[in-house]
């Protein structure tokens, strides 16, 4: 395989790492973006250089959403740029292990996969000098956690690399977001990060998406794809942002789940025009910890904050609700019960099967639940 050139952001992934490199400092690299953007091989064989030239008789791991993909998509058009470069490569297939030696440094590869929560067991025990992680965004989070675990050897460094996938991804909320905290370098790439495409390439590509898919797979952003109802819909054509300064009136959407996600959204009315104005957003299949409905209750109180909602003033809440298993009412009656007053305990426990009655007969009114709760001490149970 032969490469005439890299692309400016593709030589900023090659040297990175390199003592004259302002970007030295860092402990990790992230590079997302677009399909066919070129982040892939040079980041896997930056990975080869840096653990050759810094480290001798190591363990390092490639892993991928499985070890099938991660053979087709990086091994198997790495090595023999490696064996042009003057590295020996030697694979034991039985092991899944990649031997690459250069001069009289030698360090061994493990390749991995991570496809689903029982194949973190795989790589725990392992002591790493550094990982890379290739698409890391198709592996589930405590894969991932537990290959950055294994990294205790001094001087390790991470690398990750993948395609977009929506704004509540867990990598997207943890990683990308949080860059500068996890003190990793960022890179996003584009199509034009590839100088291997041609132009007619690029444009038979991008012909081939629009909306979501097109800001996705050829902008390379973190979008919702996946179960859009209107896949066309564009947030910077087709929405405004709120108005500032109090509205007329607000309400609270509920779409409740527990295992499946949650989402509560704060709307506000002005001129007949309402605007969501904040929301809160939770899936614990993301985040593996499920929430209470306690805890949920809380953040409900606190999206709603004192503003005045239909219905009545800070504490009368009128929710429009779509219901779920559980016991979100229930427990909000809980947490609405007065302190230290049991002769109060029959008109709470009334109020929350009336809250659960409203809740079952949703499909047959027009969606408005009221429910009502009272100030709650801080410090004290409910």
């Amino acid at each position: 395989m032969k490469i005439k050139r890299f692309s400016p952001k593709q030589k900023q992934v090659m040297g990175w790492w390199g003592p004259k490199s302002e970007s030295r400092h860092y402990d990790a690299i992230i590079c997302d973006g677009a399909v066919r953007s070129g982040k892939t091989l040079c980041m896997g064989l930056s990975f080869v250089c840096w653990a050759t030239a810094c480290f001798s008789g190591q363990q390092f791991a490639f892993c991928g959403k499985s070890v099938v993909s991660l053979r087709r998509n990086l091994v198997q058009e790495l090595t023999p740029l490696l064996r042009e470069l003057g590295f020996q490569c030697r694979e034991k297939r039985s092991e899944n292990l990649l031997v690459i030696r250069r001069g009289s440094r030698e360090n061994r590869f493990y390749l991995m996969g991570g496809k689903d929560e029982g194949s973190a067991a795989f790589i725990q025990g392992v002591t790493l000098a550094g990982v890379l992680l290739d698409e890391v965004a198709l592996m589930p989070r405590s894969f991932v956690e537990q290959a950055v675990a294994r990294c205790s050897v001094a001087g390790s460094r991470l690398w990750f690399n993948c395609n977009p996938e929506g704004l509540h991804h867990w990598f997207y909320q943890e990683w990308i977001l949080k860059a500068w905290e996890k003190h990793a370098l960022y890179l996003h790439f584009t199509m034009e990060d590839n100088p291997s495409l041609s132009p007619r390439i690029r444009q038979r590509y991008q012909a081939s998406y629009s909306g979501a898919f097109y800001r996705r797979f050829i902008l390379g952003e973190w979008t919702a794809a996946k179960g859009l109802v209107y896949d066309f819909f564009d947030p910077r054509r087709d929405a405004r942002p709120a108005p500032e300064g109090e509205l007329e009136e607000y309400v609270i959407s509920v779409d409740y789940g527990t295992a499946n996600p949650c989402s509560f959204g704060l709307w506000g009315r002005r001129e007949g025009v309402w605007y969501r104005v904040k929301e809160y957003y939770y899936a614990s299949r993301r985040t593996g910890v499920q929430l209470t409905d306690q805890e949920y209750a809380a953040e409900l109180a606190r999206l709603a904050g004192s503003h005045r909602l239909r219905g009545g003033g800070p504490l009368r809440r009128q929710l429009y609700h779509r219901p779920a298993p559980g016991g979100l009412p229930r427990h909000q009656g809980q947490q609405r019960r007065p302190l230290g007053h049991p002769r109060h305990r029959r008109s709470v426990e009334t109020r929350a099967h009336r809250d659960m009655r409203g809740l079952r007969g949703l499909s047959a009114g027009d969606g408005a639940v009221p429910l009502e709760r009272g100030e709650h001490r801080a410090g004290r149970p409910p």
